[in-house]
C-alpha cells in the first residue's frame, strides 16, 4: 500500500531474481513449487546482502543537493504565503503562479530525500564489514545454491555486486525489460539467435539421453556422473580440460554416422558442479 511504498523508499518496486537467475538457480529435477519455496527464503537474505553495500556516494550526494535546494526555496516560498497567502496565487513566473512552482519544490525535496540513507544505515567506513558481507553472501547462497568459485570470499568485491544485483533486479526493472522484449524478441530470434542454431542443435544432441519408459531427456537429469560430471568443480582437476576434436556436426560429417559421432564425441560437462549440487539436494 502507500504507507509501505513510503515507509520502506522501495519506489521502484520490491526486488525480484530475475527470470534468467530463476533458470540459474533451478537444480535438475525440480519440482516447481520446491523450487519456489527454497526461493522464497532468499529474499530477506538476499535485501541483507546489498543493504551491507549502503547507498552510491554519488546518489547520496545528489540527494544532499535537491534536498538543499527544496527546501531553501520550500522555505522562501513558505515566507511568502505567511505574509500574504495571495502572493502564491498572482504573482506568476512564466506563466506559472507560485503554487505551481511550491508542488515542484516539494517533489524535488521529496526525491532528493528518498536518495538520502537510512537511519539504520551505516557507512562501510565506520567498521569493518568485509567478513560480514561475505557471510551475508553466503547465507544467500544456502537458498539460491548458487555460489560461483569468483564469489567466494569476494562478497565485498564490486564486480560480485554488479554481477549479484544484475540477477536481483527491482520489479519496475523487469516490468521494463519485459516491455522491451516485445521489440527486441523479434530481432533475437530473426538475427541473433539464428547464428547460434548450429550450437544449440549440437548441444541438445550432445547431452540428450534415451530413458526407457521416458524417452529422450536431458542427460544431465539423469545424474550421469561418468559422462557429465564437472571434473574441474571444487579445484579437483583444475586445468585440465578434455580435449574437443572440432565440433559434433564435423565429427558426423567426417564418419557419415549421427549415433556413432555423437556417442564417441566428449559430452559437454555441467559447469560449477550443478550436477552435483542437485544430486546431494534431489529427494
Amino acid at each position: 500500500n502507500a504507507y509501505d511504498w513510503k515507509s520502506t523508499k522501495q519506489y521502484l518496486g520490491p526486488r525480484e531474481w530475475s527470470l534468467s537467475a530463476k533458470w540459474t538457480f533451478r537444480e535438475l529435477n525440480e519440482l516447481p513449487h520446491h523450487f519456489e519455496r527454497r526461493l522464497s527464503s532468499s529474499y530477506k537474505a538476499a535485501e541483507g546482502y546489498l543493504f551491507l553495500f549502503g547507498q552510491n556516494e554519488v546518489v547520496v550526494a545528489l540527494g544532499r543537493i535537491l534536498v538543499f535546494i527544496g527546501g531553501s526555496l520550500g522555505a522562501l516560498l513558505f515566507a511568502f504565503a505567511a505574509m500574504n497567502d495571495a502572493i502564491l496565487l498572482h504573482v506568476k513566473i512564466a506563466d506559472w503562479n507560485l503554487l505551481w512552482y511550491a508542488g515542484v519544490v516539494g517533489v524535488v525535496y521529496s526525491a532528493g530525500k528518498a536518495m538520502l540513507p537510512t537511519a539504520e544505515a551505516q557507512p562501510r567506513s565506520s567498521r569493518n564489514l568485509f567478513a560480514e558481507i561475505d557471510d551475508a553472501l553466503a547465507n544467500v547462497a544456502t537458498y539460491t545454491h548458487h555460489y560461483p568459485d569468483t564469489w567466494r570470499g569476494r562478497g565485498w568485491d564490486q564486480s560480485t555486486y554488479k554481477a549479484f544485483s544484475t540477477m536481483f533486479k527491482y520489479k519496475a526493472q523487469l516490468f521494463m525489460m519485459e516491455v522491451a522484449s516485445v521489440f527486441l524478441a523479434p530481432y533475437i530470434l530473426c538475427v541473433s539467435l539464428a547464428r547460434c542454431a548450429d550450437p544449440i542443435c549440437e548441444f541438445v544432441l550432445a547431452t540428450k539421453a534415451d530413458v526407457p519408459g521416458a524417452g529422450e531427456v536431458c542427460g544431465y537429469a539423469t545424474f550421469d556422473f561418468d559422462r557429465y560430471s564437472d571434473e574441474m568443480w571444487e579445484g579437483r582437476t583444475l586445468g585440465t580440460k578434455e580435449a574437443m576434436c572440432g565440433t559434433l556436426t564435423e565429427s558426423i560429417l567426417r564418419t557419415g554416422n549421427v549415433e556413432e559421432a555423437t556417442r564417441q564425441f566428449p559430452k559437454p560437462k555441467m559447469r560449477h558442479g550443478k550436477m552435483e549440487k542437485s544430486f546431494f539436494s534431489f529427494k
